[in-house]
């Protein structure tokens, strides 16, 4: 849904600024950079919103090379899936400060 309504908004900026169609598009210029950025954005909100429901399902225990969920394992041991150390204060710490737990 999201992907779709920014593509949307993409045409409605193109409209606007005249591209595309005969007219003055002196301002499309200026309305680019903006409009990928939030193409952009957006994508990487739609791309990342299964991972950031699952780190809020578990509280943070996710594995961050891999995610696979380690709420169940114990507090500190090997991922089961990559083979990656883990301990769940740390994974807790890496979520919150990527701003995926609040």
């Amino acid at each position: 849904m999201v992907p779709l309504v920014l593509v949307m908004a993409a045409m409605g900026v193109l409209w606007w600024t005249g591209v595309g169609r005969q007219g003055d598009g002196r301002y499309a210029m200026f309305l680019f950079p903006p409009a990928g950025g939030l193409a952009m954005s957006g994508l990487y909100r739609w791309r990342t919103a299964g991972l950031r429901r699952l780190v809020k399902r578990t509280g943070g225990c996710v594995c961050v090379k891999c995610g696979y969920c380690v709420a169940e394992l114990p507090q500190s041991g090997v991922c089961p899936e990559c083979g990656r150390a883990y301990q769940h204060r740390a994974l807790i710490e890496a979520w919150a400060a990527c701003g995926f737990l609040p």
